[in-house]
């Protein structure tokens, strides 16, 4: 495959990846509202505008580290695509992290690589369709909603897994308690509502083929 049509299907999975991580951001990261009060005291005014600052800059970082492992799983299928050979087992490792050699993580360590293996076989697939948007990518792909829903559920488990074993491996103090267990659940539920809502939209009930 020529590099820049490489580049080219690249370009439209990572829009789409960027475009999800922003919609579960807004979802997840909450933007302060606007009251009443805000205008009869000045103080909560300016508190207000400082949360306002707060939410902007918190969810472009939300963003970026939950598409981290995505974008890490596509580039080493780009790879593939460039040396012309599968990736080793021994290759397939998560994005460094200092955090991740410590003894407590192994377990952490394992269930990013069980995520990268999924991801690393969908983006492989999706890379080698000429199709002219992300959605006729998936279409090509998968061929119907049941066998992309397969997929869907399989990336949800093993989120889900992963975020279970990182609170439990952390200390209430580094966790957050439970505003951060109220923040890994709302995230996992809104993105499953996301990719449900995504799903039904690139795989219409009338084109499913049972």
């Amino acid at each position: 495959m020529e590099e820049q049509e490489l580049q080219r299907r690249l370009e439209l999975i990572r829009e789409y990846e960027a475009w999800f991580a922003h919609r579960l951001g807004t979802r997840v990261v909450h933007k302060p509202k606007l009251n009443i009060w805000l205008f009869l005291v000045p103080f909560l005014f300016i508190y207000h505008f400082s949360e306002l600052k707060r939410y902007k800059e918190n969810l472009p970082g939300f963003s970026q580290g939950f598409i981290r492992s995505k974008l890490h799983a596509l580039e080493l299928a780009a790879e593939e695509i460039r040396q012309g050979r599968r990736k080793t087992e021994a290759e397939i490792v998560p994005p460094a992290d200092p955090e991740l050699d410590k003894p407590a993580m192994a377990q952490v360590r394992r269930q990013q690589e069980d995520e990268l293996r999924l991801l690393l076989a969908h983006y492989r697939r999706l890379l080698a369709s000429p199709a002219v948007s992300y959605a006729g990518m998936l279409q090509e792909v998968y061929g119907e909603r049941r066998k992309f829903q397969d997929f869907v559920e399989a990336l949800q488990q093993l989120e889900a897994d992963l975020n279970q074993t990182l609170l439990a491996t952390m200390s209430e103090a580094e966790a957050g308690g439970e505003e951060a267990r109220a923040v890994v659940e709302r995230m996992e539920r809104e993105s499953l509502k996301l990719r449900v809502a995504d799903m039904q939209q690139f795989f219409p009930a009338a084109d499913q083929r049972n």
